[in-house]
């Protein structure tokens, strides 16, 4: 796993090609690395990138991951 840490012209929300940006919050809502193949397929259906998600929405994502 590479990490990056973004510069001023970079945007979380448009990720640099192979790269995947995330928020502090989605590591404080229970968010791990790897990812769970459970989240990628959420968030494939829901056509939605890490990013994109709210810390309420992650929350919910992985409590219901754990869930189930």
């Amino acid at each position: 796993m590479i990490l990056k840490v973004l510069t001023k012209s970079d945007r979380a929300s448009s990720p640099p090609q192979g790269f995947v940006t995330v928020y502090e919050f989605s590591l404080r809502a229970g968010l791990r690395f790897p990812p769970s193949p459970e989240l990628i397929d959420v968030l494939a259906i829901c056509g939605v990138s890490l990013a994109q998600l709210s810390y309420r929405a992650m929350s919910i994502i992985m409590g219901l991951i754990v869930l189930f």
